[in-house]
């Protein structure tokens, strides 16, 4: 999944891909989000869900 700077749709395919992948129902495969500055803040919220076993990081 490749996803540049976007609105609901690119959010909505993100999180699947990566709900897929977590849950296995899909096999593993890279996840790029283009836009740093852009993805910053939700990298962030991310990490701090992680930090925070609200979410696995696996």
């Amino acid at each position: 999944m490749c996803g540049n700077a976007g609105g609901y749709g690119t959010m909505d395919d993100f999180f699947e891909s990566i709900t897929m992948i977590q849950t296995g129902k899909s096999k593993k495969f890279p996840v790029i989000l283009i836009g740093k500055s852009y993805y910053l803040e939700l990298y962030e919220y991310i990490q701090k869900m992680v930090y925070e076993k609200t979410i696995s990081p696996r």
